[in-house]
């Protein structure tokens, strides 16, 4: 199968990397270096998770975030100059979410906010959930590039387009840039119970 550079067997959870085909299996996902970029595909055995989170609305709160941690797990392999932090605060028993929801605003910030050459790069995710309103906040460096790349990102475009399906209207995505030259995206929406 290749070169194994990483296997980390706690529990179900392992995680492989290896270097003539570039794939990493982290707890039943698939991950593609591709172009410097981490593209993921989530499997159920198997099935790609396409086929089976097609039937699937919502999943446990948990099983995301715990995705969003992994995600960020194997960015820091990928740069491993980077300081990330990420925050959960509240109660997230019980709480359920669409599939793959959070990552796109993630990847947004490493794919057009982290310089692989900088000492400086960072990025800062905040999940937050006060009865049922869930916020999530990520926060990275804005670099020149990204600039004029910000507002017209198909990720948040797509992003829109799906958050206006599954939500209606009844949500609130915000980006902007902060005095201190940072790129935030800001995500609110009303929680179901698992």
């Amino acid at each position: 199968m290749g070169l194994l550079t990483e296997l980390n067997n706690q529990g179900s959870t392992i995680v492989m990397v290896t270097h003539d085909d570039e794939i990493a299996v982290y707890a039943q996902r698939t991950v593609h270096f591709r172009d410097g970029h981490i593209e993921i595909d989530q499997h159920n055995g198997h099935r790609p998770a396409t086929l089976e989170k097609e039937k699937v609305k919502f999943v446990p709160m948990e099983e995301e975030l715990e995705f969003i941690k992994s995600y960020l797990e194997l960015e820091k392999i990928r740069i491993p100059k980077i300081d990330s932090d990420f925050k959960i605060t509240g109660k997230i028993e019980n709480r359920a979410i669409p599939p793959m929801l959070l990552i796109p605003l993630v990847e947004n910030a490493f794919k057009h906010g982290v310089d692989k050459s900088s000492t400086k790069n960072f990025v800062k995710i905040s999940s937050e959930i006060t009865g049922n309103q869930f916020n999530f906040r990520v926060e990275n460096p804005l670099l020149k590039r990204a600039k004029n790349e910000a507002a017209a990102g198909i990720g948040l475009q797509n992003l829109k387009k799906r958050l206006l399906l599954l939500y209606n209207g009844k949500y609130r995505l915000n980006t902007y840039i902060t005095e201190e030259k940072t790129f935030v995206s800001e995500l609110s929406i009303q929680l179901n119970e698992n």
